[in-house]
């Protein structure tokens, strides 16, 4: 993961750097490293996909099917 990527993913799933930082229980200035560094760190970018899985089942449960679609097309960088 790229740190251009870690930001594409907290925007597809509508979060500011403080509720990324809380969802990966990092802190907000180490979640603004990660944006700025070179490479994001592999526990970090494992944390994204465990915080997306969880969003996702959040969305199928509720059977938000336009949610999960558009959270779906944000990950994976397809139009809307």
């Amino acid at each position: 993961m790229t740190p251009f990527d870690l930001r594409l993913w907290r925007h597809g799933l509508c979060m500011t750097q403080a509720q990324a930082a809380r969802a990966l229980g990092i802190s907000v200035a180490t979640y603004k490293r990660q944006e700025l560094a070179d490479t994001v760190s592999p526990l970090v970018a494992l944390a994204t996909q465990a915080v997306t899985t969880a969003h996702l089942l959040r969305e199928v449960k509720a059977k938000n099917h336009d949610a999960l679609l558009r959270t779906l097309k944000a990950m994976y960088h397809t139009p809307h």
